[in-house]
């Protein structure tokens, strides 16, 4: 599930979500990315 979440993220096309479990995982692929760019604008 975490595979097709960064999938979706990938294609960088508008999708709709149903499912809590992918919202879930979405979430954490979200939260991720977000450490991520939190970490390369602070040093």
């Amino acid at each position: 599930m975490e595979l097709l979440a960064v999938y979706l993220g990938v294609l960088g096309c508008g999708f709709f979500v149903d499912g809590p479990e992918l919202v879930h995982h979405l979430g954490k692929t979200a939260d991720r990315f977000r450490e991520a760019i939190d970490t390369a604008e602070h040093g």
